[in-house]
């Protein structure tokens, strides 16, 4: 399933349910309860919402901490410029391994 990560406070859940196909996966709750979160675009679409809740900000920062300590690095297999972006999508679909980043 293809899904989209946002948050909140960088595109607006209007945005998101607009730009979907398959579903979001709502990551975190930064921006708080309020606003329009309706599901029923999401419904129309025949799309899905899987909502992630992440540990506190005291919990993240113990993961910082763990991470410096033990010198731990993301795998990087490739990096493309935004103008590439479409190509870094194929090497990421032709079986990468790592994380294919994309400069912006």
């Amino acid at each position: 399933m293809l899904v989209l990560r946002l948050a909140l406070r960088a595109l607006s859940w209007r945005a998101a349910v607009s730009a979907t196909v398959f579903g979001v996966a709502l990551i975190g709750v930064l921006a708080g309860f309020e606003g329009d979160t309706s599901p029923h675009p999401l419904m129309l679409k025949g799309a899905s919402l899987h909502g992630i809740f992440v540990g506190s900000r005291a919990h993240f920062e113990h993961l910082c901490a763990a991470i410096d300590v033990n010198r731990i690095k993301p795998v990087i297999d490739r990096t493309f410029g935004f103008e590439a972006a479409a190509d870094a999508y194929r090497h990421q679909l032709a079986g990468a391994f790592g994380k294919v980043v994309i400069r912006i």
